[in-house]
């Protein structure tokens, strides 16, 4: 008789990779993009600096509060993927706004990751907040290199000095 092997999905983890408590500002405040961990609660835990940058919070006046009423994201009350009955198993990410504390709406990326223990069970998210601003800018203009833009019907054409070419057939006097 043979038995079956059972593949067992590995759950990667590192062990002994400090011997010692490490600040974690240390390694998500250097990160461009805004970092929060939070517990299973969805209530802020960390928060980089780039994300206090992005939302005009600072960490120690958020600690514990719910994600939701610091990232108050266009995907919170309807599309958060934190929330419902079933937990996030897997990374999801997705685009949407979020309004900062000067109430400034601000088009960002944002991505969701659960944290696991070594036996797999969630303690908590890493949540991702990356501002687009700069790529929807970016967006706008591609086209603008390659075709005439604002100058048609605009009085730019005029400056510089363009003006229409109209063919005349020979014999036709001007």
């Amino acid at each position: 008789r043979r038995r079956k092997k059972m593949k067992q999905r590995s759950i990667p983890h590192v062990a002994g990779l400090f011997d010692s408590h490490i600040d974690l500002h240390t390694l998500l405040d250097p990160l461009p993009v805004g970092i929060a961990l939070l517990n299973p609660n969805r209530e802020i835990v960390v928060m980089n600096q780039a994300l206090e940058a992005l939302t005009g919070f600072r960490e120690p006046d958020v600690k514990g509060v719910p994600c939701g009423y610091v990232l108050r994201s266009s995907l919170c009350p309807f599309k958060c993927p934190l929330r419902g009955s079933g937990r996030l198993l897997d990374t999801v990410c997705c685009e949407g706004d979020i309004v900062n504390r000067d109430h400034q709406r601000i088009p960002v990326r944002l991505s969701y990751a659960p944290i696991r223990s070594g036996s797999g069970s969630i303690k908590g998210y890493l949540e991702s907040v990356e501002d687009v601003r700069f790529m929807r800018a970016l967006d706008g203009t591609m086209g603008a290199a390659y075709g005439f833009g604002k100058l048609i019907g605009s009085t730019q054409v005029d400056e510089l000095g363009v003006l229409p070419v109209v063919p005349v057939p020979d014999g036709v006097p001007c």
